[in-house]
């Protein structure tokens, strides 16, 4: 549900959130709710205030049960530009711990809502540097790692990670709920709920990772920016897919169809890209080489064992 509109971003509320309200209130939980929702508003806004500075458009922050979603229009263009609007979220959730510890220790004395508010902020700054995606840590991983093993690969293993870290919080959540000693806090079992629901979202979204990648690839090249050639050899049985996973996110990639170690065939970005654009994503790379007559074969570099 829409409720403002500042520039070009939209702010927006999920109806989940307007029943939680109400149900806190009944519950007496009401300021421990507007607490979580005010550290969570301040990191996500972070990231949101460090996407425009870069100049990259904020369309759309969403108010949602377990938190706040900023949409980036524009996604960050460099590892740099990622790496700033991931960090720009725990950096300040754990600044804002710091500040109170500091203040708290000053005064000497400070009520149990900043005290709770505090630890809050420190417990989603420390979290949030876990290298697991959906959180902000996996996004720092993935900013780093991408270029050394391909952004999708990349995306892959993280949000796997993120996916076995989400079902180990929800069943520590769950242990702690049906434990009798235990104060009842659901908190551990909805956001392992929701760290496994983003996980296998991001997991199932790294599939259409290499095209994106490789539609950017094209995009610069074509607007005449120079653009990194990754030479690569694979066997003529590989699939277009699996194609796409070595050579996404690293360059344009030319690659050398090897066949009984010699290659029988050269293959660049662009044609396996089409292939898996017109659905061809299982077919083979010997099927997209162009039929060529023995008199025509060009002499291509044998591949020695």
């Amino acid at each position: 549900m829409k409720i403002a509109v500042f520039g070009r971003t939209e702010l927006r509320c999920s109806l989940c959130v307007l029943l939680l309200v109400p149900a806190a209130a009944v519950l007496g939980k009401l300021s421990a709710l507007m607490l979580a929702l005010v550290s969570l508003a301040v990191h996500e806004l972070s990231h949101a205030f460090m996407a425009a500075r870069l100049g990259l458009v904020v369309s759309s922050i969403e108010v949602q049960p377990f938190g706040f979603i900023a949409e980036l229009h524009t996604p960050p263009r460099t590892p740099s530009e990622c790496l700033s609007v991931a960090a720009a979220g725990p950096f300040a959730s754990l600044l804002i711990a710091l500040c109170g510890a500091g203040l708290g220790k000053y005064i000497g004395h400070t009520s149990a809502a900043f005290q709770d508010f505090c630890s809050f902020n420190l417990s989603l700054g420390l979290m949030n540097l876990l290298p697991f995606l959906p959180l902000d840590g996996g996004r720092l991983a993935l900013a780093l790692i991408e270029k050394r093993i391909g952004r999708a690969r990349a995306q892959r293993t993280l949000s796997l990670f993120g996916i076995i870290f989400g079902v180990l919080l929800f069943c520590a959540g769950i242990m702690l709920v049906s434990s009798a000693d235990a104060v009842f806090n659901p908190t551990p079992l909805a956001a392992g709920f929701f760290i496994f629901i983003s996980a296998l979202s991001e997991f199932r979204c790294s599939c259409g990772t290499n095209i994106k990648t490789s539609l950017a690839g094209l995009s610069r090249l074509r607007s005449g920016s120079a653009v990194r050639v990754v030479p690569i050899a694979l066997r003529s049985d590989c699939t277009v897919r699996k194609a796409l996973s070595f050579i996404g996110g690293r360059g344009y990639g030319i690659i050398f169809v090897v066949e009984d170690g010699a290659t029988v065939g050269i293959l660049d970005e662009n044609i396996v890209l089409n292939a898996a654009l017109r659905g061809e994503s299982d077919a083979e790379l010997s099927t997209l080489l162009p039929k060529r007559s023995a008199s025509s074969a060009p002499n291509l570099p044998v591949f020695k064992r």
